[in-house]
């Protein structure tokens, strides 16, 4: 058998999945030696198949790391790919086609907060949030360059809205942890136009917006949670049942 370095180097050059392939044939050698260690002195064998454990052991330390850093080269590069409906470039770019791109890109977040997402995404949950987290802060940039470079093109309106919804992705990025977080800054992002952004209704559990159940409003509810709570004058109570009927309805 040849020794752990001139084994690495057969392999050097293999695709990642090739490597995934040897892995799983040397555990497999590895695992029949280690259920059965007595057949080894029942066997004349040269090298014996005690050798041959130790060797496959050492070419196991080596492919695994070359499997990590082949790993590492290979999400890098994915990374870099260029995915139009997450990277922008503002180059040329004037306001009315910012604002265009805004709207793009809070639609674009809201699919994949609502689960339309490619498969990339499905298989790779930490590829969905890192492409999450990339549209928000292409929507920051958005906001910054209205505000900045086409100040004086905006409304005093939308110089303010646009300005609060940019504070708000600025204060909130050093939070983002999960997916929960991209939703709740998201959530923030849409209702920023509400009179009274402050004193919206949230749920207890999760800090999204509540909905009033009506007729009667007296009963809150959490879509995300699917829990109930009493509207206590304007402010959310103690849980409570669903006073759902037919005659019920959600706004």
């Amino acid at each position: 058998m040849i020794g752990p370095k001139a084994y690495i180097q057969e392999w050097e050059n293999k695709s990642y999945e090739e490597l995934l392939e040897e892995k799983k044939r040397l555990n497999q050698k590895i695992e029949e030696y280690e259920n059965h260690p007595e057949e080894s002195s029942e066997v004349t064998i040269s090298p014996s198949l005690d050798v041959r454990y130790q060797c496959n052991l050492e070419y196991m330390a080596e492919l695994c790391s070359l499997i990590a850093k082949k790993y590492q080269t290979r999400t890098t590069e994915e990374s870099k790919k260029e995915d139009t409906s997450v990277f922008t470039s503002y180059v040329g770019m004037n306001c009315a086609e910012i604002k265009n791109l805004i709207t793009e890109k809070t639609n674009l977040l809201k699919d994949k907060l609502d689960g339309k997402i490619d498969d990339n995404e499905k298989s790779n949950s930490g590829y969905l949030f890192w492409n999450c987290k990339t549209i928000l802060r292409n929507i920051y940039m958005s906001y910054d360059k209205l505000t900045s470079k086409f100040k004086e093109e905006l409304s005093s309106e939308e110089l303010v809205t646009f300005t609060k919804k940019s504070n708000i992705i600025k204060e909130k990025e050093s939070q983002w942890k999960t997916m929960d977080d991209i939703r709740e800054t998201f959530d923030l992002l849409v209702h920023e136009n509400e009179e009274d952004n402050s004193n919206l209704l949230k749920c207890p559990n999760c800090h999204r917006r509540l909905m009033f159940m009506m007729s009667t409003g007296n009963t809150l509810y959490c879509s995300q949670c699917n829990k109930y709570y009493r509207n206590n004058n304007g402010s959310v109570g103690e849980e409570t049942s669903s006073p759902y009927t037919e005659k019920d309805a959600l706004y």
